[in-house]
């Protein structure tokens, strides 16, 4: 899709997927030529531009969200890929992946796939368990100030492109002023770069533009147009592992066998063996193995074919883009397996060994004779504060300092006396507690002030309603207090009436037009007039039946 004609943004709930957003124009130099005639007069004009964007690193605001979050210890296993969302849309695409001269044919493994090489991204996504970025005793992972030169060595390293001769770094933009330049970096071992990652057809796949409701807080956050680019890694992760996720460029570099390729078996089969088979099948054994007669396919350009190259002491340097680091889950990622691996603290047991608050498998409990605290099944929280359903957990001040602090939510293991309170709470410090015999804030019912608070001003339809009732009752205190100056003035509705109609009997002027001020309709009746439409409760019902008010009001 072209960034120029954008479809309305999807329902609130929903997003569309995109195979690519492309931008008019890739990064790069231009040369812009103007002619103009008049007559027998002709002028040519040249102007020259360059079309910017990153590409020797990413931004932190030009990255929206990262999965498995940044140093997640329990990421899921076995059903999920990692990935990361960016900012724009047009992000992956916005850069050539390929040199002056190549072709995508001279790297595809698939004749099926796209020849135009605009489509293909110029980044990848790598997933690498830590020990595969070893290099020796060092990690292979450098960054701000220890990251690598693009061409000079550095404690040892050559640069990312010291293998490229001066004309090929003249082409692709880099001159040797930039020699010393340095950028965040990964250096991994060429066999284990080719073993780990995507093919350039996978390439193509792994990567897509999404379209979200702006007001879809939940997928957009702050973001303001709902577009995103997202680049999906190719490993499904195992369990108890440290992984780093690792998106580099590929700019340039397929020419250097860093993608495998997997060349397309074709098998052919002669009547002959298929009605052999055939006749093995209705005896009811088990097929032999079948002679292929195809050919080794023939070997592709940019990647190693269906030989494996086998080169242990050859690294890769690839520049980094962005890189974050988690853990996989223990366990299996499917739901018996965390089910069956759940820890449980205990309260008190008779085993020995087994001591009061420790923390144990589910399955290692003995009903007999251990007993077993409710609810938070074994977290860090104090032990003997989980039989009361707190969670213990860290308060920042306004002040900048921080301090230990204890929460709950609603639903409690057990049942409990609550007092409730004549007034609201002021504000969210009013609803702090102090649990006495420990000397420790409870900030449950401030969190919830503070939650609801915020749910409330983002509900255009409530603020509107919170308005008028805050209006009817400024109306009301205005009403109230003309009544009570016409009351210490001894004066009635009845009186002020006779004497305004006794006025218009005795005038002269017989075009004296009766008075606008009917104050048999005004609301000073000695009787007190049941006020409507000056609940808050019914005022927002009114609105949201009607229709009015808005989230973004």
């Amino acid at each position: 899709m072209s960034v120029g004609n954008p479809p309305p943004a999807p329902p609130v709930g929903e997003y569309r997927l995109f195979d690519r957003v492309l931008g008019p124009l890739t990064a790069g130099k231009y040369k812009l030529e103007i002619e103009q005639t008049v007559g027998a007069e002709e002028g040519t004009v040249s102007r020259y531009f360059n079309v910017t964007g990153p590409r020797w690193g990413l931004e932190a605001t030009e990255v929206h969200a990262v999965y498995p979050p940044r140093n997640e210890q329990n990421a899921t296993t076995d059903s999920h890929v990692p990935f990361i969302t960016l900012q724009r849309r047009s992000l992956p695409w916005e850069r050539d992946v390929l040199l002056d001269g190549e072709s995508i044919p001279d790297y595809r493994t698939y004749a099926q796939m796209t020849d135009v090489a605009r489509k293909y991204p110029w980044m990848a996504l790598l997933i690498f368990k830590e020990d595969e970025l070893m290099n020796g005793d060092q990690l292979g992972v450098f960054k701000g100030d220890e990251g690598l030169c693009l061409v000079n060595s550095k404690n040892g390293i050559p640069g990312i492109f010291a293998h490229w001769n001066q004309s090929k770094r003249d082409a692709f933009g880099i001159d040797s002023s930039m020699d010393e330049m340095t950028v965040d970096a990964i250096r991994v071992r060429t066999s284990t770069l080719r073993s780990i990652a995507p093919t350039l057809e996978e390439v193509l796949l792994l990567a897509h533009a999404r379209q979200v409701n702006p007001q879809d807080k939940e997928q957009c956050g702050s973001d303001e147009d709902g577009w995103f680019s997202v680049v999906l890694g190719n490993r499904v992760l195992k369990p108890d592992q440290k992984y780093h996720a690792c998106l580099v460029s590929l700019e340039g570099r397929l020419s250097e066998n860093i993608l495998p390729t997997n060349p397309p078996i074709v098998r052919k089969f002669t009547r002959t063996t298929a009605n052999k088979a055939a006749a093995m099948l209705m005896a009811n054994v088990g097929l032999p193995p079948i002679k292929s007669n195809e050919k080794a396919p023939k070997e592709v350009k940019g990647g190693g074919g269906f030989t494996p190259i086998n080169t242990p002491n050859v690294y890769t340097n690839l520049v980094l883009l962005h890189h974050w680091t988690f853990n996989s889950s223990q366990t299996n990622g499917d739901f018996q397996s965390r089910m069956e691996n759940l820890k449980v603290r205990v309260e008190s047991s008779t085993r020995s060994g087994v001591n009061d608050g420790d923390i144990i498998p589910i399955n290692d409990v003995d009903p007999t004779k251990d007993t077993i605290e409710p609810l938070l099944l074994g977290t860090d929280s104090v032990p003997g504060l989980t039989a009361n359903s707190y969670l213990s957990t860290t308060m920042h001040g306004s002040d900048g300092l921080s301090e230990d602090v204890l929460y709950r939510g609603p639903l409690v293991a057990f049942s409990e006396q609550r007092s409730i309170r004549d007034l609201p709470y002021a504000n969210s410090d009013a609803a702090l507690a102090i649990i006495q015999e420990l000397g420790i804030w409870d900030i449950s019912h401030a969190s919830a002030f503070e939650l609801g608070r915020l749910l409330a001003l983002g509900d255009g339809k409530f603020m509107k309603a919170m308005k008028a009732w805050v209006a009817n009752d400024i109306r009301e205190e205005q009403r109230q207090e003309v009544q009570e100056k016409i009351d210490s003035k001894g004066f009635s509705v009845s009186m002020l009436n006779q004497r305004l109609e006794s006025i218009k009997n005795q005038s002269n002027i017989r075009k004296l037009r009766t008075s606008r001020i009917d104050l048999g309709r005004m609301s000073l009746s000695t009787t007190t007039q049941p006020r409507t439409g000056t609940d808050l409760g019914d005022l927002y019902l009114q609105l949201s039946s009607e229709g009015g008010g808005s989230s973004d009001s």
